[in-house]
């Protein structure tokens, strides 16, 4: 397998492309900082043992037929301080994942932002296969429901409030699966 590799962007504005497979050796990790990063058609980005894909970015496009993969940690978070995060729907000025984009993402844990990260919104219905984990320095608001995958478990993490303001904000999961809701006092 490939060795670990770690890409960082200029100053201004960056792109990286990840357009082709890359699998790492075991425990190696693949870590990308650059404003924007998108995945190229079929590219599939697969790190094995305690190896994990980290990407630091304000726009993340997961191409339809691309993969990231990881037995340990897949984390998406933004690259600018307070940058917003929407969980959904793609909005722009947000770092924006779709139901679909998260779902070609398998890992033990998927985490989506960081303490640093900006307000997160939940504003499509969200299924996932592998434990989430959503972290931010400020508050989040889930107006759709998360549904996991039997024995996966969801973890919420925020400074600001958390709020659950809608009707459809349904969280779910089942076995062994968790829910976790935690701020600050």
């Amino acid at each position: 397998g490939f060795p670990a590799l770690t890409i960082r962007g200029d100053s201004g504005v960056d792109l990286v492309n990840l357009n082709g497979d890359i699998s790492f050796a075991s425990d190696a990790s693949l870590i990308v900082t650059s404003e924007f990063v998108s995945t190229g058609a079929n590219a599939d980005l697969v790190t094995a043992g305690n190896g994990v894909i980290t990407i630091a970015a304000d726009h993340v496009d997961l191409d339809p037929q691309s993969t990231l993969s990881s037995a340990a940690t897949v984390t998406i978070k933004p690259q600018s301080l307070a940058y917003a995060i929407d969980l959904g729907t793609e909005t722009a000025g947000q770092l924006s994942l779709t139901d679909a984009e998260l779902d070609r993402i398998t890992a033990d844990t998927v985490r989506i932002g960081d303490s640093s990260s900006g307000f997160i919104t939940v504003s499509a219905a969200l299924t996932q296969n592998s434990s989430l984990s959503l972290t931010t320095g400020s508050g989040i608001d889930i107006n759709q429901s998360i549904t996991m995958a039997a024995d996966k478990s969801l973890d919420v993490f925020a400074s600001g409030s958390i709020i659950l303001g809608t009707s459809n904000s349904d969280l779910a999961t089942t076995g062994m699966g968790s829910i976790s809701l935690t701020t600050a006092r």
